[in-house]
């Protein structure tokens, strides 16, 4: 049988991955929505802009970041719920 931790470390795995990849989705729609742009900008690419690049790192990084933290703290209270200890 799967251990308690196992489980916990496989579901939040699987949660943050879930999260992320979602994440990711909405920060490419807001980007499409709020600039026009078809497609966010390639940050290495050298015909963008360092701010329009510098800007697209920002809002896909902190959606990225914001949904790990909502994911962590989820299944922390899910954990609380259940009587699992933190470590």
């Amino acid at each position: 049988m799967i251990s308690d931790k196992l489980f916990w470390k496989v579901y939040a795995g699987i949660a943050g991955a879930v999260a992320t990849l979602a994440a990711q989705k909405a920060a490419n729609l807001g980007w499409r929505i709020v600039t026009g742009d078809e497609e966010p900008p390639i940050s290495d690419d050298p015909d963008v802009s360092t701010s329009k690049a510098v800007s697209w790192v920002l809002v896909s990084g902190l959606g990225v970041a914001v949904s790990q933290l909502l994911v962590s703290r989820f299944i922390r209270r899910q954990q609380v719920e259940k009587g699992v200890s933190a470590h």
